[in-house]
């Protein structure tokens, strides 16, 4: 599926990249959330557990224009399928290894209720010399939201189980459990047991936030037990974020091995950041590595200067960095110190997007993998929907659109829209107030367009010209002809039963309407309301036609008189039930009745 199917429930992601770094969380090529690593590099996301199988993309985009991509498909071990639907997979391939190993892999999952989910499949890999073939099965409980478990058995190489809790707001517990069959050579590298826990607690108290995290994995192997633990602090409060990260690694009994980093980062006025950072060596007693940044923000740039101190080997690092944003480039130069060398680079970094009816499109951000709409306004005078020869554009000045900005262009009367997601189904609204002739009217007000990757997709937008008819509506009696108010006239198209609008006559008798599409109509006094008004219309209907023109038809002389039935010559009422048989008659139940005090 090109959508997020959300199931129930969440699965926190937590890791490091660079200080301040921006990172964005795709899901099937969804962009789903993003957010900005603190002090140290550590960013965290809250993951919506999605129905069946999941792709993860992260982007990085770093403060000199840096952009990184990764695709993890494991981060997400949970496959949820709605009550009775079956999903099934293939893949295979070559591996980029030695020996070109063959890959492939069947798996399937199938909902067998709203909590519960089975699957399992076969993997083959040409290079694992004990059995290419691995059968496996898989299931995913979700007893209540908060709580999901997951195990999964390959047969002759590892059992698997899995356990996520949510507590509180937005704490979590996590409990990972691996065991491997001894001799297998599937994974090599793997000890043959392993145990992990993960606990991540985010709190705020006033306007200070935060978050908390420990992790502890134990690999048992025959001889030993390895032992590894980190312990992470970090919290935000205005323009100030710091970040406390100590990681623990003893074997056994041993005395651990204990190493501690401290990163600050303080914004100050006028763009200017502060970045201050150590590490400790808690085992030895002495500080290994000492680090500040200075960073000034200019328009569409920054500049920045940074020092670091490798204490031990008694080493400097000195790094002066420019960036500078184009409208169709990124651009960074930086010059740094080391060990008596001096190291420059340079670079630039933009796309450009071609195509859409002779349009090129630079940009200072990548385009790959993105798309984008034409819109092409024209005047339907055929109505058929379509661009035909002899029909011109129409200049449009605003469209509505989800998450797009659109690009005018009065040269082509184009509507251009680009740098939107791929695979992801946009929103398009227009109003007939923003065309130049009143008489004009979109066909269709709303759209709905997906886009494909890489490409500017083709939309018409089918403009057409309406009519206008008007009339009176009089009432005779002794006294005379004169206008009389709040008669409903209903107008038909084609003989349908179901009036394409219907009108309520003024004050002095005059009716009006506009908007009527080219065609044949019929225009007709409601026969529920003459009847209760004692009244009988002459003529009852009249027939019309709206031309196909660019400035819309104007079609006059819709006049209707009134008679009261007892007043009414003979020819008229003669007359009038003759033509109410050939007129579609109003549906009684759904038509609108005027009361006959009001209209008296």
């Amino acid at each position: 599926p090109t959508t997020v199917r959300k199931a129930t429930g969440y699965y926190t992601i937590n890791d490091h990249t660079e200080p301040n770094w921006t990172v964005e969380l795709y899901i099937n090529n969804v962009l789903v959330d993003y957010t900005k690593a603190d002090a140290s590099g550590n960013y965290m996301f809250k993951v919506p557990i999605v129905y069946g199988y999941t792709t993860l993309k992260l982007k990085f985009y770093g403060p000199m224009g840096e952009e990184r991509t990764e695709e993890r498909t494991m981060n997400v071990p949970y496959s949820f399928m709605p009550a009775g639907e079956f999903e099934y997979g293939l893949s295979a391939g070559v591996l980029q290894d030695s020996s070109h190993s063959l890959f492939g892999r069947a798996e399937f999952n199938y909902g067998l209720s709203r909590k519960l989910t089975v699957g399992g499949g076969v993997e083959y890999l040409s290079s694992i010399i004990s059995g290419p073939s691995i059968p496996f099965a898989k299931a995913s409980f979700q007893p209540f939201s908060k709580l999901t478990i997951n195990a999964e058995y390959d047969y002759g190489v590892k059992t698997r189980g899995l356990l996520s809790y949510y507590f509180g707001k937005s704490a979590s517990l996590e409990l990972d459990y691996v065991k491997y069959v001894a001799g297998q050579t599937a994974t090599i590298f793997n000890a043959p047991e392993e145990r992990k826990l993960r606990l991540s607690l985010p709190w705020k108290y006033h306007r200070v936030s935060g978050f908390a995290k420990i992790d502890y994995t134990q690999m048992v192997y025959d001889e030993f037990k390895f032992n590894q633990g980190n312990l992470m602090f970090s919290f935000y409060y205005k323009q100030f974020s710091a970040n406390s990260t100590t990681q623990l690694n003893w074997i056994g009994q041993r005395t651990p091995e204990i190493n501690t980093d401290l990163a600050l980062s303080f914004r100050m006025s006028k763009g200017v950041s502060f970045r201050p950072s150590i590490r400790y060596n808690v085992s030895q007693n002495k500080f290994m590595t000492c680090r500040a940044e200075i960073e000034k923000r200019i328009p569409r740039g920054m500049v920045s200067v940074s020092y670091e101190k490798y204490i031990p080997v008694k080493d400097h690092y000195v790094s002066v960095n420019f960036k500078y944003d184009l409208p169709f480039a990124r651009t960074n130069a930086s010059v740094s110190q080391s060990k008596g060398k001096v190291l420059s680079s340079e670079g630039a970094q933009g796309s450009v997007a071609f195509g859409g009816d002779k349009y090129t499109k630079v940009s200072n951000t990548t385009s790959m993998g993105r798309g984008g709409i034409i819109l092409y306004p024209f005047l339907d005078v055929n109505q058929n929907g379509k661009y035909d020869k002899g029909e011109h554009r129409v200049m449009v000045t605003n469209v509505r659109v989800s998450g797009g900005s659109p690009v005018y262009d009065e040269r082509d009367t184009v509507i251009r829209i680009p740098d939107l997601n791929a695979f992801i189904t946009y929103n398009l609204e227009f109003s007939d107030n923003n065309l130049e002739n009143i008489s004009w009217r979109f066909k269709n007000k709303k759209y709905q367009v997906l886009i494909d990757p890489n490409q500017f997709k083709h939309v018409d937008v089918p403009v057409i010209a309406v009519g206008e008819a008007s009339g009176t509506a009089y009432m005779e009696d002794g006294q005379g002809k004169h206008g009389i108010g709040r008669i409903l006239v209903n107008i038909y198209r084609n003989n349908s039963t179901e009036p394409v609008t219907q009108i309520l006559s003024e004050s002095g008798g005059y009716i009006y309407y506009m908007g009527l599409a080219p065609g044949d109509y019929v225009a007709c006094v409601d026969s529920v309301q003459l009847n209760n008004l004692d009244l009988i219309a002459y003529p009852a209907c009249r027939e019309f036609n709206v031309k196909s023109t660019e400035d819309g038809d104007i079609i006059e002389g819709i006049n209707f008189v009134l008679h009261s039935k007892r007043d009414a010559t003979v020819e008229e009422q003669k007359a009038a039930p003759a033509i109410n048989q050939a007129v579609p008659q109003e549906k009684k139940a759904d038509g609108p009745v005027q009361p006959a005090n009001q209209q008296k």
